[in-house]
């Protein structure tokens, strides 16, 4: 398909979001996702997380095998939608083995999404906590790990809200403002008030040492100054 025709397509399924794919559209989709124009297929992969359906999950799935990494990480994001055991295979796969760390990253909690997703989910809910356990000791890139501590989190494991703490005082004192914000925005997802409550001590240390729209956006996001 023309790029002008495909984003016409997408203007129009964006608008008709609440309907379901056609198969006359899954094809059209599917031409651009086994083309070249990678900016089309990251912009496919944005619109199908609003479309959950067999064919969107197809679509996602293709491209999870996408040589280019950004294409993989938007098709992994987005399979958050999933709910196959084709598509769960794949993601197990990826979460050990994929080159990028972002690719990983997602698709640790992209994992989560579809385990709860399926109405029989191939292993319990301690199985699969086992499975992220054992991919997690051998893991090496900080951002991927945070995933694995958000996914613990997700999956019941409250007692990774000490180790979450741990590895945002330690990003803060390393000035690694990146993973600082990461941690921010994951201890804004997982935790109760409550929880958060019991750790505001370490939120008022760690807010006197990082960047001050980092340490703003702690007492707007959390309702305290001091």
């Amino acid at each position: 398909m023309k790029k002008t025709h495909v984003k016409k397509l997408l203007r129009r399924l964006i608008q008709e979001k609440d309907r379901p794919l056609s198969l006359k559209d899954f094809e059209r989709l599917m031409s651009v996702v086994r083309g070249k124009n990678n900016v089309l297929k990251i912009d496919i992969s944005e619109l199908l997380v609003d479309y959950e359906c067999t064919f969107s999950e197809q679509l996602l799935y293709e491209m999870s095998f996408d040589k280019d990494a950004l294409v993989r990480v938007n098709a992994v994001d987005s399979l958050c939608i999933g709910e196959s055991p084709q598509t769960w295979e794949r993601l197990l796969f990826l979460l050990k083995y994929d080159a990028d760390c972002l690719v990983r990253s997602f698709a640790v909690l992209s994992t989560v999404d579809i385990f709860f997703n399926m109405d029989e989910p191939p292993v319990n809910q301690q199985e699969l906590l086992n499975f992220l356990h054992t991919a997690c000791e051998v893991e090496k890139d900080l951002h991927v790990i945070l995933s694995f501590y958000e996914a613990f989190l997700l999956l019941g494991e409250r007692s990774y809200i000490q180790e979450l703490a741990s590895f945002f005082l330690k990003a803060a004192e390393e000035k690694s403002y990146t993973l600082v914000w990461a941690a921010l925005h994951v201890i804004e997802r997982t935790l109760k008030a409550d929880e958060i409550e019991n750790i505001r001590p370490l939120l008022l240390k760690v807010k006197e040492i990082i960047l001050p729209v980092q340490r703003q956006y702690v007492e707007n996001t959390f309702c305290f100054t001091n």
